[in-house]
């Protein structure tokens, strides 16, 4: 019975494919060009009749948007060939990028493959890669694999495209490829998921501006009436559209109205930004560059006497993710929250719901996490992303390791008293609202320039844990002062933080801090660094004894994807450069002679320890922490090696 129970259990779990990515291949507008207009043809029946309610064209607009592109132009037009094929031809003669959505399936009124053919008088030829993934894919749907000759006939429609066509599979995960004519008409599925997948890994393959070239947009909310600034703004607007400042306007129902400026020249939006906060007795929420950074400032209706803005990283995105990852207090009603000393994280849904029907307001990112995940291949460069997203060897552990979670179910009991939840835990000492851990992540400047200091921020405002790496391109130090900073505005969730550990709490420490130790093989380097970890309030150590040399990343090898062997920043020595032991015994000329001296030496030095190195390690630890202090072992990845070290290794 717990065989065929396990069985099951295998059976259903969601199937992860790793198809091969086709290669980049060369600009299709010609060298030095890149996309500056676009458009969008969206085609289907359902949507002229209302039956489904297109995103698409929202979410590619926000898309040509955040890449500095201008879209051009959005049509939505019947499964008509003679339609689409006119439209497709206009469009690819007149902008630069175009998409088409929807009408590639298998049905009889699914027809943008062959109108786009007869378009531009291709034949259309079956596509003999697409089948072949068409032909993994079945392997894991017994449905599919016991189709009639003529329902195989339907669905092999899916890989009948224009014969001239580059074929383009953008997703290691995804059989479906981009199909893309005359270099220009990229056609895309009507289904908003995978539309937003396959756009977002289309990313790579298209001529994209550069970011310099990305505008520079000032939101400003004020509480007086559009007609009241009106004859403001429209004499503004003929004052600087020669300039090429856009000035829009966008009334909240009997709530006010938020004024975008939007150009390329920084220096000049933001003065003009000041200016127009002046004028109508606004407040800015928002200045950046799309594209960039964080999603800054976000209008929040609030009573009068009480700030209308809000920090999105403090509110929403603190409440988004441990949303997601606990699922914890789903209640629509803010007076009526269930008992227990867990925080309501899940009230952000309301505000989310309140926003979009009040105000009118949208959520600026997803909370679909493979949407998140894919909107991080939008805002990195090749080296960021890959770095964080790439395994070594052929990624089959990688691979393993998902498919042995996926196994994992959650039964739910009805009819049981959930009004009393409690999601805190008690961890080494530290009671925490939630039971997660910021890991410990290296070299974060590869995604932010301020590094570790953005996570390590969030955690304290959260009063969850935070981790932090030897190979962090921040000092301990640094990290630990963005840490506090965090923990000091005090709110429902970091107020559940307390400590009762050995010997009381590190007094320079209101937020549990972690710190992960690479033990290299220069003593007083390592001791320096755990003194270190201690007096910035790291109050538990971990050792991480699977990993003394870098794996073998393909990815990262083809890119030449080393951050740390790269002058003049020579990011990621920032932890050596910040050590008196390291500089006394090294020092600057080390590192202008070997920018990776440091890491080298200290994180990645490729000689194992063994198990006679932890009493030392503990001793040293401890005797910093006058006889108490947790001594985590990081990585011991078999149970024989957790039975050793649990059964009298110290």
């Amino acid at each position: 019975m717990a065989s065929t129970q396990a069985q099951e259990a295998v059976s259903q779990a969601p199937i992860v494919y790793d198809f091969d990515v086709s290669p980049v291949p060369p600009n299709p507008l010609g060298e030095g060009r890149w996309i500056k207009t676009a458009a969008c043809l969206i085609i289907g029946d359902e949507i002229l009749n209302g039956k489904t309610h297109d995103s698409n064209s929202n979410n590619f607009a926000k898309f040509c948007f955040e890449q500095g592109i201008e879209l051009k132009r959005i049509e939505v037009i019947a499964d008509d060939a003679e339609e689409i094929a006119e439209a497709s031809r206009r469009m690819v003669e007149k902008y630069d990028f175009v998409i088409t959505s929807g009408g590639i399936g298998p049905t009889h009124d699914d027809i943008t493959y062959e109108s786009l053919a007869a378009a531009f008088d291709q034949p259309l030829a079956h596509h003999a890669e697409t089948l072949r993934r068409m032909g993994e894919m079945l392997k894991h749907r017994r449905d599919l694999g016991q189709q009639t000759a003529e329902q195989r006939v339907a669905r092999e429609r899916m890989a009948l495209f224009p014969e001239k066509a580059e074929v383009l599979f953008v997703g290691k995960e995804l059989w479906v490829p981009v199909v893309r004519l005359e270099g220009k008409l990229c056609i895309l599925p009507g289904i908003p998921g995978l539309f937003q997948r396959l756009l977002s890994s289309l990313t790579p393959y298209l001529p994209l501006p550069p970011p310099s070239e990305r505008p520079f947009r000032h939101l400003i909310f004020t509480n007086a009436p559009e007609s009241s600034i009106a004859p403001y703004l429209t004499a503004l607007h003929k004052r600087v559209s020669g300039e090429g400042v856009r000035v829009g306007s966008y009334p909240l129902l009997q709530k006010g109205v938020t004024v975008s400026l939007i150009g390329r020249d920084e220096a000049r939006v933001r003065e003009l930004g000041e200016e127009v906060a002046k004028e109508i007795e606004g407040e800015v929420v928002e200045a950046k560059r799309v594209g960039e950074g964080e999603p800054g400032l976000v209008p929040t209706i609030q009573p009068k006497g009480e700030p209308s803005v809000r920090p999105r990283s403090q509110e929403y995105k603190k409440h988004l993710w441990l949303d997601l990852l606990c699922f914890n207090s789903h209640t629509m009603d803010p007076t009526n929250k269930p008992k227990g000393p867990s925080p309501h994280y899940s009230l952000y849904q309301r505000e989310v719901f309140k926003q979009g029907g009040d105000n009118g307001i949208m959520p600026s990112f997803s909370v679909h996490p493979d949407e998140l995940a894919d909107s991080t291949r939008r805002k990195l460069n090749d080296r960021g992303f890959f770095y964080a997203n790439s395994n070594a060897g052929m990624g089959w552990t990688d691979r393993a390791n998902r498919e042995a979670f996926y196994r994992w179910r959650i039964i739910p009991r009805m009819l049981v008293d959930t009004n009393t939840r409690d999601l805190t835990i008690t961890l080494f000492g530290h009671r925490i609202p939630a039971p997660i851990l910021f890991a410990p992540i290296g070299i974060n400047k590869l995604y932010s320039p301020k590094g570790e200091l953005v996570p390590a921020q969030v955690a304290g405002e959260l009063g969850l844990p935070y981790c932090l790496s030897t190979a962090a391109s921040n000092s301990i130090e640094d990290v630990a002062a963005a840490n506090e900073a965090g923990a000091a505005e005090k709110n429902e969730s970091n107020s559940v933080h307390s400590y009762d550990g050995p010997n009381g709490a590190n007094p320079r420490a209101t937020a549990p801090r972690f710190y992960q130790l690479y033990c290299g093989h220069d003593d007083e380097v390592t001791i320096s660094l755990m003194e270190r970890a201690w007096k910035s309030g790291f109050d538990v150590m971990l050792w991480t004894v699977d990993t003394w040399q870098l794996g073998w990343r393909p990815t990262d090898i083809n890119l030449a994807n080393y951050i740390f062997y790269y002058p003049p920043g020579q990011t990621g020595n920032e932890n050596g450069r910040a050590d008196p032991v390291w500089m006394r015994k090294y020092g600057e000329a080390a590192l202008q002679k070997d920018s990776g001296a440091w890491i080298d030496s200290s994180v990645w030095h490729g000689k194992a320890h063994g198990w006679a190195k932890l009493p030392w390690l503990v001793r040293e630890w401890r005797r910093h922490l006058r006889g108490g202090g947790p001594f985590v072992l990081k990585g011991v990845q078999s149970a024989g090696g957790c039975a050793e070290g649990a059964g009298g290794r110290l």
